[in-house]
């Protein structure tokens, strides 16, 4: 275990569906700077080892946060095989040079992954931190399980890192793109039909959750590789359908017009392959603690977060 003490924080992908509510409920908490192309203390290109180098060696942070992932699924399948372009770049080349110059600098480095690095294939039990990840033939799922290597790599698996692996992550207060949740909100408020695949395992996560461990884990000075899921106990998983449900019933919502499909059904539809089932298990981070909440709790949060931006 790491015993330094945290203050300073340099975040990458602060503007992002996680990095954006770290920052928001922890910003008096650290002395924070953030990295990016925009709305960022130090403005630089993300995609440029010059440009992150250079940031990251001049400056006195305790540790370096990567929020900043390339995570539209269809969208990277388009860039396949491409080393050059932007899925490739953040998802494994950022991970890869921030491991090397938090190193070399004695800087502790936080990443975040995804419950996608796995296949899917098992449905018995939920993944855990001891499995070995296996992704599906989908550029996203790809690049985001070689950034986990790379990190890996460069500390020799016992180094100054810690790796959160999180699923399905949605917030009532962002609005830049559409997350599990609010794409359910979406379709339904437009009377629209909203399919939920019933056949698959799952965790979505409160993103209060996954940025109050990511708090929790600095302040204990742990390293290492952690699992921040859904807390759906004591059944351990949730359908997209039955979520969708959740999410109409707690907002008053026809849930009449969330309809049922399969995996293989909508899998049709989409341009990258998913991998099925997903769920994490987050014995490791509750072992140290830590209370991830209740599904019934995290969607009151998800519709109080809703009031204070969107009208009902």
């Amino acid at each position: 275990m790491s015993a330094k003490i945290i203050h300073k924080l340099l975040i990458a992908g602060s503007t992002g569906l996680v990095g954006s509510r770290f920052l928001a409920l922890f910003k008096n908490k650290f002395s924070i700077k953030t990295l990016g192309r925009r709305d960022a203390n130090l403005k630089i290109d993300l995609t440029s080892k010059k440009e992150v180098t250079q940031a990251i060696e001049t400056s006195d942070a305790d540790a370096v946060i990567n929020f900043a992932a390339y995570t539209n699924v269809d969208g990277a399948e388009k860039e396949k095989g491409d080393k050059d372009r932007e899925a490739y770049k953040i998802n494994v080349m950022l991970p890869s040079w921030l491991a090397q110059i938090c190193k070399t600098s004695g800087k502790k480095l936080c990443h975040i992954s995804t419950d996608y690095v796995f296949d899917g294939k098992q449905n018995k039990r939920p993944y855990t931190e001891e499995d070995i990840p296996s992704p599906v033939n989908s550029w996203y799922c790809i690049t985001k399980y070689e950034g986990e290597r790379k990190v890996m790599e460069v500390f020799n698996k016992n180094g100054d890192f810690i790796i959160i692996r999180i699923s399905y992550p949605y917030n009532g207060l962002y609005k830049r793109k559409l997350d599990i949740a609010r794409a359910v909100l979406e379709k339904l408020k437009n009377d629209e039909d909203y399919f939920g695949i019933s056949d698959q395992k799952i965790k979505p996560t409160s993103v209060d959750d996954i940025a109050k461990a990511l708090m929790f884990l600095l302040k204990k000075g742990v390293t290492g590789i952690y699992h921040v899921a859904g807390n759906f106990s004591p059944r351990e998983y949730i359908t997209p359908y039955e979520f969708a449900q959740s999410i109409a019933e707690i907002l008053n919502l026809n849930k009449n017009m969330i309809k049922p499909t399969s995996f293989t059904e909508l899998s049709k539809k989409r341009l990258a392959p998913r991998p099925q089932h997903t769920w994490l298990d987050t014995k490791k981070i509750e072992s140290l603690g830590f209370k991830i909440t209740q599904i019934d709790k995290a969607l009151e949060r998800f519709r109080n977060q809703l009031s204070k931006s969107l009208p009902f």
